[in-house]
């Protein structure tokens, strides 16, 4: 399989985990094999591998996301003093993130990674301008490009899961509108190498708190967390040029009553020679409009129903990820367990 140019290649000692491999080409037209591929995907594995090569808007989200790359690394080498101007908001989860300032498990031992969280609504003018370091203001024209190409495959993905959950046309689309305020954000990362006699978890066990996420890597490092099994058994996704990696997250789980996977992962270090390279991921979050509903959606046979007297809050996307951001347990993984289907879900 191929590997990036100029980075070390993805050790051939090491097994990754094999996800199903997607064909965006054959999503834009809507072919019905590879929508049904997709379905299977999102309720049996919950990430997948998508193809963008060979079509004009994914050859574009690979240009945006190559150029994004250079950026990153330049982001990163901002003084840390300048970076700190500009920290984490605790409600938003909008802004700079330092080294250690997360813990990765119930000892509190603190986190290996750095990360910037630009708001869309700032890049495209729906809210007033946050205050940021200047070289994000002077690549928002890149930024849109890539929020917006990103997006697109989002609300394709979401059009395709209506189809097969027998939704109306457009529904879990019109809860992802572009041009309406939500938390949706472009989250660059760096993790930088770790000293060969302390190697451990850069980023905590989690599962995303929004809809989609479209992650670009170019190093190992990423792992999943089988599902199904009572012992925890992670395994690397050995990152694939041309290709990004779709994850779902813990709304397109409540939105389907547990019928759609949000697969837990984590970082560690790179295998192989690569754990010598700094490594950088980008990945576009979409989350719902705020003021969307976080609960079962109704429509269609497909859906499981709500278990008798089982009642759901009214909480809208806004709230939602607010307290999911609070709520969020810095320790041991989430268990997941298989559905009543035989797919999985996370409780």
């Amino acid at each position: 399989m191929q590997d990036f140019p100029g980075l070390p290649p993805f050790p051939t000692d090491v097994e990754p985990i094999n996800l199903p491999i997607l064909d965006w080409g054959k999503l834009l037209v809507r072919d019905e094999s590879e929508s049904e591929s997709l379905f299977a995907a999102c309720r049996d594995h919950g990430i997948f591998q998508l193809d963008l090569k060979n079509t004009e808007t994914g050859s574009m989200l690979l240009e945006d996301a190559d150029r994004l790359f250079s950026f990153t690394k330049e982001l990163f080498e901002v003084s840390l003093e300048e970076k700190e101007k500009y920290k984490l908001s605790a409600k938003t989860s909008f802004g700079y993130k330092g080294v250690g300032k997360l813990v990765i498990d119930d000892e509190g031992t603190p986190d290996r990674n750095e990360y910037f969280s630009i708001s869309k609504d700032d890049i495209f003018g729906i809210t007033a301008a946050s205050a940021t370091l200047d070289i994000i203001t002077q690549n928002k024209v890149l930024l849109k490009s890539y929020m917006t190409r990103s997006h697109t495959i989002v609300t394709k993905i979401l059009d395709r899961l209506d189809a097969k959950l027998q939704l109306p046309a457009g529904t879990l689309a019109s809860l992802h509108r572009l041009d309406m305020m939500d938390r949706n954000q472009t989250r660059l990362l760096h993790f930088a190498p770790q000293p060969d006699e302390d190697r451990r978890i850069s980023l905590v066990p989690h599962t995303d708190h929004g809809s989609v996420t479209v992650l670009f890597n170019r190093l190992g490092g990423l792992q999943i967390r089988s599902v199904g099994k009572t012992a925890v058994d992670w395994s690397y996704v050995r990152p694939i040029p041309g290709h990004a990696i779709i994850n779902l997250g813990d709304v397109m789980t409540k939105f389907t009553h547990g019928l759609l996977l949000a697969r837990e992962h984590r970082v560690i270090f790179a295998p192989g020679l690569q754990a010598e390279r700094p490594r950088y991921s980008i990945a576009y979050l979409a989350r719902p409009n705020n003021h969307a509903l976080v609960k079962r959606l109704s429509g269609g046979h497909v859906i499981p129903p709500l278990d008798e007297g089982e009642k759901e809050e009214d909480i809208c996307s806004a709230d939602w990820i607010t307290k999911r951001i609070a709520d969020h347990k810095y320790g041991a993984p989430k268990p997941q367990e298989p559905h009543v289907n035989g797919s999985a879900t996370t409780s």
